[in-house]
């Protein structure tokens, strides 16, 4: 079934909510605040490595000249099951987890981090669960192989 938020915000827009969310919650809850020393590298690790898997996501996408417009599926030319989508069918959404974890870690609060399955749920029903959808329609059985191969996060 499809619902008015489907597809309807870009998964970037949602990632900069997500972190302006996490630090005003930071800031508003302060009684959830911890220390964690290193929080700044810790926070540039994630964000390297994020940016990293968002790299290469997006260059194996151009490899196969395939869309990267996550709120166009039905424009995808190819599966691409390379690269790091051997181990992810969404390492770009997983890429902004993995930083927005990071950024968590850098406010060194709890309720920073509590968004962060919130952001997982989120993305899952009304950004990959619709895409999947367009995918199987389009692909059929050599979709489902994928999905059956390769997780959906991790």
């Amino acid at each position: 079934m499809v619902t008015i938020l489907d597809l309807k915000i870009p998964p970037v827009a949602q990632f900069l909510m997500c972190a302006a969310l996490m630090w005003t919650l930071s800031a508003a809850y302060t009684g959830g605040a911890f220390v964690l020393p290193g929080a700044a590298a810790a926070f540039a690790v994630c964000a390297a490595l994020g940016g990293g898997i968002g790299i290469a996501s997006v260059a194996a996408f151009r490899r196969h000249s395939t869309t990267v417009d996550p709120t166009a599926p039905d424009k995808t030319k190819a599966i691409v099951t390379d690269s790091v989508y051997r181990y992810s069918r969404n390492p770009m959404y997983l890429a902004l987890v993995v930083t927005l974890a990071g950024w968590g870690l850098f406010l060194q609060n709890v309720a920073a981090l509590a968004l962060l399955p919130v952001f997982v749920v989120y993305m899952t029903q009304f950004q990959i669960k619709p895409e999947e959808l367009v995918l199987q329609a389009r692909f059929g059985p050599d979709y489902d192989d994928y999905m059956a191969t390769v997780r959906r996060w991790i």
